[in-house]
C-alpha cells in the first residue's frame, strides 16, 4: 500500500503557514475560508435525520476535522483519524476552538486491526482516492501543495 504522503504533509504544512482551515482552501479560487463550509456538509445534513442519536462515528481521512467537529457538535461520539500528523494537530486545535470533543488520532485506515471498535456510521472524507494499491504506480503527484 502506498500513499501520496509527502504531498499531503506539505499541503497541511501550507495550511498552517497560510492560516487556512481546510484542504479545499488550497485549491479553490472562490474559497470562503470558512471551516464550517466543508465539502461533504450538505450530504451529512441530509443524512443526519437517518442516523441514530448519539451514534458512534468514525471519520477517516479527517484532515483538519471539519466534518468531525460538525458531527460532534450535534451529539455524535466521533473518532477521527488521518495519516498526516500535521492534519491531526490542526484538527485538535479547531475542535478546541469550537468546544467540541473528538477523539483525533494519527492512524492509517488500511492498518486498523481486525476486530477494531464497531461504529454506527463511517465517513470517508475524500481519503480513498489517495490510497494507491498498484505497486507500479508512481507515489508522487504534481507539486500542488507547495507555496
Amino acid at each position: 500500500m502506498r500513499y501520496y504522503y509527502a504531498e499531503h504533509q506539505a499541503a497541511y504544512e501550507r495550511l498552517e503557514r497560510e492560516g487556512l482551515t481546510q484542504w479545499n482552501d488550497l485549491f479553490e479560487d472562490d474559497r470562503t475560508d470558512d471551516f464550517d463550509a466543508f465539502p461533504n456538509r450538505s450530504f451529512l445534513e441530509h443524512a443526519l435525520p437517518q442516523l441514530p442519536e448519539s451514534a458512534d462515528v468514525l471519520e477517516y481521512g479527517c484532515g483538519t476535522g471539519a466534518a468531525a467537529c460538525f458531527l460532534a457538535a450535534r451529539g455524535f461520539r466521533v473518532d477521527a483519524i488521518d495519516l498526516i500528523p500535521e492534519a491531526i494537530t490542526l484538527a485538535r486545535r479547531f475542535a478546541r476552538q469550537r468546544g467540541v470533543t473528538v477523539n483525533f488520532s494519527v492512524q492509517d485506515v488500511c492498518a486498523m486491526p481486525a476486530g477494531s471498535k464497531q461504529y454506527d456510521v463511517i465517513v470517508d472524507s475524500y481519503c480513498l482516492q489517495s490510497i494507491v494499491t498498484d505497486p507500479t504506480a508512481p507515489t508522487s503527484s504534481p507539486p500542488y501543495a507547495t507555496a
